[in-house]
This record gives structure tokens, C-alpha cells and sequence, in this order.
């Protein structure tokens, strides 16, 4: 039995557990104790009770017929009331408890599959204990897990049956990134942005999908990577690292204005004492005056 199949069966299991407990909660009994008396049986129990003391007390002579029998109205009158209340009660109610237990078990499941298939399948188990090393503990007392990260030929095996995980393309952009496959690691980077989740919304991932581009070193590629890093300095304007890419991809593809605004950041986030303020400052003036010529064409 495969790790995944495991862990979808505990999954299931813990569902169906929770689902022991919320119903019975919301329907305000437990399925596991006696269910006792309703209000209904009850009032009849005490009517009959009421109706036989009556009786004993006019037998007694403790009443007349004319007070028994005015009692007797009375109090069939009190137990019909108190009847139609109790029916009242459980019509008026019972519905709604059955259908919000209902509705809470459908959502909880719904949600608990539906985020988990979101943030990424139970198959990236298999993935890293593909290569577990040693087991859990090695002879010498270490821990062997996670000895190493999914090389490219792991992670590219894992994708073809795994094709939406988007961690798993974003670990297979930095696989070949490191070894210097830029063209590889800008196609998966892609892919991972372009599935729609939280790739596209990570600035450190759209950095390296970015400086990925960057290195293919052509002009459209140039284009494209100030696309990407605009994207990521929108996400987050603060960070210096992705305004520094920002402005080397723009100064190569000659977008002098996006340059000149990337360093003017820098600028004015560094210590002027820095070594490399004096160099930053050189730049940005150098896009300046590049970006006024390309306007005098």
C-alpha cells in the first residue's frame, strides 16, 4: 500500500470521526446514550396521573361530580395545550438541526479536500520519501530524513503523473537553475506561475522566474523579465533584491524609464556611506539621460 493511500485513509477516517461528533452536537442528542421521553409522552404520562387522583378524590367524596368534572375539563384542557406546544417545538425544529448538521459535515469535507487538493496533493509524499536515506535514524543516531532535495530527474518523473503541483515545478525551476539550464528553468517557473495559485503571488518565486528569464539572454527574454519583476515589485515595492533585478533586466532591455525608477528606489533605501551608493547613483542617472535621449528620437 502506497503512502498515498495511506494518508487518504486516515484522512477519511478523520473525517468520519469529526462528523460523529458535530452531528450529534448539533442535533442536541448523542447517538451513544438512551434516548429518553419526549415532552409529548410526558404530558400524557402526567394526564393520566392528574385524571386517575380525580377520580380517587370523587370516589372519596372529596368531590362533587360537578367540581370532577369541571376538573377533568381542566385539566384535559392544560394537557392539550401543553401537547400541542411539545408538537409544536419538534416540527418547528427538527428540520433545521438536521439540515445544519448536514450542511456543516458537506462543507467540512468539501473544504478539507478542497484546500488540501489546493495547496498540493498527498502524492509529494512519495516525491521526498523517494529519496529518505537510512530511514528515520541511521546507525550513528542521526536523523536520515530529507538527506538530500528531489533532483531534476525526481522532480521531472514526479510531474508527469503530478502535473498541477506547482511546489513540485517551482522545486524543478531551481533544480535546473543550478545547473545552469535557464531555458528549462524559465519553462517551469512558467508553468508553476501559470497554474493560477500561490506562485504567481510569491515574490521569491517570481524573482527567480525572473532572473531564469533574465539569463536567456535575448531581447524578448529581457522584455519578458521586466514584465515578471514588475509583477513582483508591485507584490512587494520594499524588497531591494527584486528592484535590483528589476533594474538589470530594464537596462538591458533599454527600458530606461522602469531602470532609472528602480534605482531611484535603491537610492533611496541606501546608506549613502555604502561603497556602492556612488555606483547605484552613476546608474540611475546614466538611465536618466538615456531615458531623455529615447524620448528626443
Amino acid at each position: 500500500m502506497s503512502h498515498e493511500i495511506i494518508f487518504w485513509c486516515v484522512a477519511a477516517l478523520l473525517i468520519l470521526i469529526a462528523c460523529a461528533f458535530v452531528v450529534p452536537a448539533l442535533l442536541g442528542h448523542s447517538f451513544f446514550r438512551t434516548k429518553g421521553a419526549s415532552a409529548e409522552e410526558t404530558s400524557r404520562v402526567l394526564l393520566a396521573q392528574q385524571m386517575e387522583s380525580l377520580k380517587a378524590d370523587l370516589d372519596a367524596g372529596l368531590l362533587d361530580k360537578a367540581g370532577y368534572e369541571a376538573s377533568v375539563e381542566d385539566v384535559r384542557r392544560r394537557a392539550l395545550q401543553d401537547i400541542s406546544e411539545a408538537r409544536g417545538r419538534t416540527l418547528g425544529g427538527k428540520g433545521a438541526p438536521v439540515a445544519t448538521a448536514l450542511t456543516v459535515c458537506v462543507l467540512m469535507t468539501v473544504s478539507v479536500l478542497g484546500l488540501y487538493q489546493w495547496f498540493g496533493a498527498a502524492g509529494s509524499i512519495d516525491l521526498f520519501d523517494s529519496v529518505q536515506k537510512g530511514g528515520i535514524m541511521r546507525a550513528d543516531g542521526t536523523l536520515g530524513l530529507n538527506d538530500r532535495a528531489p533532483g531534476a530527474a525526481e522532480l521531472k518523473a514526479f510531474l508527469e503523473t503530478h502535473p498541477k503541483d506547482e511546489r513540485a515545478w517551482v522545486l524543478y525551476g531551481r533544480a535546473l537553475a543550478q545547473s545552469s539550464d535557464w531555458q528549462g528553468a524559465a519553462d517551469a517557473y512558467e508553468k508553476a506561475v501559470s497554474l493560477g495559485r500561490f506562485a504567481g503571488k510569491d515574490t521569491d518565486v517570481l524573482m527567480e522566474y525572473g532572473a531564469a528569464t533574465m539569463n536567456l539572454r535575448t531581447e524578448a527574454a529581457y522584455k519578458k523579465a521586466v514584465e515578471i519583476l514588475t509583477q513582483a515589485a508591485v507584490i512587494d515595492e520594499n524588497n531591494l533584491r527584486v528592484q535590483e533585478f528589476l533594474a538589470m533586466a530594464a537596462f538591458q532591455a533599454h527600458d530606461w524609464k522602469t531602470a532609472r525608477i528602480a534605482l531611484e528606489f535603491i537610492l533611496t533605501k541606501a546608506d549613502p556611506n555604502d561603497p556602492a551608493y556612488q555606483s547605484i547613483a552613476e546608474a540611475a542617472s546614466q538611465a536618466a539621460r538615456m531615458e531623455r535621449e529615447s524620448r528626443q528620437k
